[in-house]
């Protein structure tokens, strides 16, 4: 039988990355040897076709722009911050939760933070990410951001500096949930076929 070559291809590349991933683990190959990453970095990204799948078009992000949402309602709460994320760049909800005033350069235009995930990482491993702040963006923060914009304080009251990590990690999947809710709502009312999610918006930026 004859063999797509593309899938065979495509094969190939995912069965090298579980063996590097398994050698790296243990202990058989040098993490500094490691092929995949992000193609700034000269690395090879694996390019996953789910995420295409995910994306939504020019259209249909207009769309949402335009719905007419209750004020006050989880429709209105699921569209700020989708669109939020979409306009920084896909930027994760957990990392718009964790936004510190001192993140945001209103001089210069942008929003500036290391990945949550990656923070912990070494210097060079951390991820920077920067973000122009579009309209949307800085209509959200003045309609759900928190008065005392004190540089360490956070942007929204989702989480607080008091919280323990484990009982920060709980409000923002709560927070996730709320807006994927609201999110299912305004997909069902616009006919959307796509699944719009939070992940939605990283992927159609």
């Amino acid at each position: 039988s004859s063999c797509n070559p593309q899938s065979q291809y495509v094969g190939t590349v995912l069965l090298e990355y579980f063996l590097w991933r398994y050698g790296i683990a243990n202990g058989l190959f040098a993490k500094e040897y490691y092929p995949f990453g992000r193609k700034s970095h000269g690395k090879y990204q694996i390019t996953a076709a789910q995420n295409k799948k995910r994306a939504l078009s020019k259209k249909e992000v207009e769309a949402i722009k335009a719905l007419e949402v209750k004020p006050g309602s989880r429709k209105e709460l699921a569209r700020d911050f989708w669109l939020f994320s979409y306009y920084a760049n896909g930027c994760n909800i957990k990392d718009i939760v964790h936004l510190k005033w001192k993140d945001i350069d209103w001089k210069e235009g942008v929003i500036q933070f290391v990945r949550k995930k990656t923070e912990r990482a070494n210097k060079s491993n951390q991820v920077q990410i920067t973000a122009v702040i579009h309209p949307h963006i800085t209509e959200v923060i003045q309609r759900r951001g928190v008065d005392d914009s004190q540089p360490e304080n956070y942007v929204f009251s989702i989480i607080d500096a008091n919280q323990t990590a484990e009982e920060q990690h709980k409000h923002t999947q709560e927070f996730v949930r709320r807006i994927n809710i609201g999110l299912k709502q305004i997909a069902k009312e616009l006919n959307l076929t796509k699944n719009l999610t939070t992940y939605t918006a990283r992927h159609s930026h």
